[in-house]
């Protein structure tokens, strides 16, 4: 990212996540296909893409780390999909993941959840507004 495109933090608990990967160019298809946007290549020392930033939002990036390795008993990120949450679902599958969870709704939280198997293991959740 360059100096001009650089955003302040956002507020809050949260203000990064990483997604391990075991093969980071399966995992970059995986999440392209699912939240039908292309991941930002941000790779530095090491290979590493990033959810497309939306208005000072906070995003992560998934990333191939020495000592670090992808399964569904880490920590457990939602990330925002601009479109209906039954379309990401149906295109999970597809993209080499499986759902974990039916879509469902919290009390007193806006939109839909449901948690996915990536295509490496990890457990991820999705959040629609739709």
């Amino acid at each position: 990212m360059s100096e001009e495109t650089k955003k302040p933090l956002p507020k809050g608990g949260l203000t990064w996540f990483e997604i391990p990967t075991g093969d980071i160019e399966r995992a970059r298809e995986f999440f392209r296909a699912v939240l039908a946007e292309p991941l930002i290549d941000v790779s530095h020392d090491e290979p590493m893409y990033m959810f497309p930033p939306r208005d000072g939002e906070v995003t992560g990036a998934i990333v191939k780390r020495e000592g670090q390795e992808p399964g569904p008993k880490g920590t457990l990120v939602y990330l925002h999909i601009g479109g209906t949450l039954a379309d990401a679902m149906a295109r999970v599958e597809p993209a080499g993941g499986a759902l974990i969870t039916p879509a469902m709704t919290v009390p007193n939280v806006g939109g839909t959840f449901c948690v996915v198997r990536d295509s490496e293991g990890n457990h991820v959740g999705l959040h629609a507004e739709q």
